[in-house]
């Protein structure tokens, strides 16, 4: 009964594109995700995704604390239906996103257990995957991990992932939309909303004293 939280939000995503939603916190990213994967019920309009073909890396890392990397992919593989060849398939996805066979989830670093969530979404090999906010709280480095791991994974597949980062966006999308209180204030390619929006900034710097030599 409440406003509505997405406004007049369209659009569509090919196999083989990376498409980012930008925007800050509270501008309707997720809801976009959850209302994609039915968790909301929309008001108005429809969603269609690839049948039940869909990866999801949440924004916080649903892992079992206790399991290690080949338990948690072991496991989920199982619940997805996969019986013969299953042990092939943990140790390719393993394999994949450089994961670690054991150590539990506890004890794996921000950056392991973030490729740990896309090693997960992975499995069975779906069509669409939903990256909500997947680098965020992860260190330089680690993050650059992880977008390596993003593309190397894309190929073949629909990919929409959900940032606050415009650098995210160039590394990762082939086109964006920047969304601002539930509503696209622009979408297009990278290139295009760079253009559009601008991509630098004014800086200014007032002394307060002498400098020192």
């Amino acid at each position: 009964g409440g406003p509505d939280v997405l406004r007049g939000v369209s659009f569509r995503v090919a196999a083989g594109e990376c498409f980012g939603l930008l925007g800050c916190n509270g501008a309707g990213k997720s809801t976009i995700i959850s209302s994609a994967l039915g968790f909301l019920a929309p008001r108005a309009g429809a969603v269609a995704l690839d049948g039940r073909s869909v990866g999801v890396v949440p924004q916080a890392d649903a892992l079992f604390d206790d399991l290690d990397c080949r338990a948690h992919v072991d496991a989920l593989a199982a619940l997805r239906g996969f019986a013969g060849g299953r042990s092939a398939l943990v140790d390719g996805v393993l394999d994949a996103l450089a994961l670690p066979e054991h150590g539990r989830a506890s004890t794996l670093s921000g950056g392991t257990r973030r490729r740990l969530s896309v090693a997960l979404a992975l499995v069975g090999d779906p069509r669409v995957v939903l990256l909500d906010e997947p680098s965020n709280g992860l260190d330089p480095r680690a993050r650059r991990d992880l977008w390596n791991v993003v593309r190397a994974t894309r190929a073949r597949r629909a990919v929409v992932l959900t940032t606050h980062d415009m650098g995210e966006v160039e590394a990762l999308c082939d086109r964006a939309a920047v969304l601002v209180a539930g509503a696209f204030e622009a979408l297009g390619t990278v290139a295009g909303l760079k253009d559009a929006l601008g991509d630098t900034y004014d800086v200014t710097a007032t002394s307060t004293g002498a400098a020192d030599d």
